[in-house]
């Protein structure tokens, strides 16, 4: 439906239509004399004002058909009165006003459509507007749909599983997730990015949107780039996480894209940060310091929110009693070794009723005590779940020093390092904030030797060495692993330690 007063005073409406009961939504745009201020409202007839619950305006692509004439694009959500039977929207430009009926026939009310065909920069700035907004959360449910009103329009989107090459104008495209619940979005060109590129985007859930923390965004080189981090408590939902993103590399250059982020361990996580090129390959001197800049924000933004979270848990246990009740036999990897448990599972059994077994010979190893059925025992997925719920003691046992404590006839040094209840609440929060694979069996097997080496004098961040990845720059590698050990040897603060 469209409205003209005069060339510099116009109204379109797009769509009009119920959001529920009690509210409506109309999206539309206006031109307005440039220099005028003007204003929107809704009447009911006898019923009064309708009252506003929502509206934005955002710049119109189109050229405006006056050059002293502004356009528009808005988006209105209003609250009729009780009773209301008829909608009229008013536009006012300083001393002149244009009418329109909002419940006349000519006008759209397929909001998934309309929501689809508008400017795609309008829909996004929507998108995001639905985030802490009561008026536009119905947006999000509309006729039950996936993302409601917006399910056409975010499926017109190209879509990036993990990564994808040649993505309009970038080379290749990168989201990325951490078990801490960090994103990053990577966008990498093969030409330098200007300095006004921009780039934001809308983590989503469905049915929900998500805030993201500590958000940075920065033109590193070739790159464009976006880091943020969730609520501590919504990292359950990692799996369903999507980036809804908009880019704008140059002026009137528009993209926007979906993107599911892939799950990585911290340091390929950091190393994807720090690569501002598309591919894989070193970086030259000049791209690596690129890399740096951004690589040295985000290493800050990590250590000041996961440093108290570390410094802030107990290091005080209970004493380490005489017969564990779960074992765990870690680095189970090589079938020969294995075999060395049907001569000593007298001595596994001694300690515990509850066996957790990890590697790749973990199953064969299983047998043998499940056969003599003298304890629990769990493999894969459950037991890292036992893992994760073990709350008081835990003795950890490495098969292949296990071995070579059997071969020199001194099997008890094998236990020689338990882990107790403080242990156990550091693991998983170590894991997600500094684990280097994705495997809670590995940060598990690092804290372990860790413990060990604590106990022989020697440096503990020596439980990190060594990562074995190809790095972007040496610069990189060095950075991360300064980094990871900082998290790795957080003590425990006097406070936590005193009120643990």
């Amino acid at each position: 439906m469209f409205v003209q007063g005069h060339e510099t005073l116009q109204l379109r409406l797009d769509c009009v239509t119920a959001l529920g009961p009690r509210r409506w939504i109309v999206y539309g745009w206006a031109a307005t004399p440039r220099g005028v201020g003007s204003r929107i409202a809704v009447t009911a007839g006898a019923a009064g004002d309708c009252a506003i619950e929502h509206v934005s305006f955002h710049a119109h692509t189109a050229t405006p058909l006056a050059a002293n004439a502004v356009l528009h694009s808005f988006t209105l959500v209003f609250a009729p009165p009780e009773g209301a039977r008829g909608f009229i929207l008013t536009l006012t430009a300083g001393a002149e006003t244009l009418r329109a009926d909002l419940l006349d026939s000519a006008i759209p009310n397929d909001l998934v459509t309309a929501t689809a065909e508008r400017d795609g920069a309008t829909s996004f700035r929507l998108f995001q507007a639905c985030l802490g907004d009561p008026a536009l959360a119905p947006l999000l449910h509309y006729q039950g749909q996936d993302f409601g009103a917006f399910s056409a329009w975010l499926t017109r989107m190209p879509h990036v599983a993990g990564r994808a090459v040649n993505l309009g104008p970038f080379a290749e495209v990168e989201a990325l997730l951490s078990p801490a619940g960090e994103v990053l979005l990577m966008l990498r060109a093969t030409t330098p990015m200007p300095h006004q590129a921009t780039l934001s985007a809308v983590l989503a859930a469905h049915p929900h949107i998500l805030q993201l923390h500590d958000v940075h965004v920065a033109v590193a080189g070739h790159a464009l780039a976006l880091y943020g981090r969730l609520d501590t408590g919504l990292r359950d939902t990692l799996a369903g996480l999507e980036l809804v993103a908009e880019a704008e590399p140059q002026p009137g250059q528009t993209l926007h894209l979906r993107a599911h982020p892939r799950l990585v361990a911290a340091p390929d996580f950091l190393d994807a940060a720090s690569r501002v090129l598309p591919g894989p390959g070193t970086l030259a001197p000049a791209l690596a310091q690129a890399g740096m800049g951004l690589l040295r924000p985000i290493l800050a933004r990590r250590e000041a929110a996961f440093a108290p979270r570390l410094g802030n848990l107990p290091d005080a246990a209970p004493a380490w009693p005489e017969t564990s009740r779960i074992a765990a036999i870690l680095g189970a990897d090589d079938p020969v070794v294995a075999r060395l448990f049907h001569v000593a599972a007298t001595t596994i059994e001694a300690r515990c009723d509850h066996l957790l077994v990890f590697g790749e010979a973990a199953e064969e190893v299983a047998q043998i005590f499940a056969r003599r059925g003298r304890l629990q025992v769990e493999t894969g997925a459950q037991a890292l779940v036992t893992l994760r719920q073990a709350q008081h003691t835990l003795l950890p046992v490495d098969a292949l020093r296990f071995a070579e404590a059997l071969i020199d006839g001194q099997p008890d040094l094998a236990f020689a390092n338990p882990l107790d209840a403080a242990d156990l609440a550091r693991l998983p929060v170590l894991h997600s904030l500094a684990g280097c694979a994705l495997t809670l069996g590995d940060t598990l097997a690092r804290l372990v030797r860790q413990r060990l080496l604590e106990c022989q004098g020697r440096g503990a961040e020596a439980a990190l060495v060594p990562l074995a990845r190809p790095w972007s720059s040496p610069q990189a590698a060095e950075m991360v692993h300064r980094h990871l050990t900082t998290l790795w040897t957080l003590k425990c603060n006097p406070e936590a330690r005193a009120h643990g």
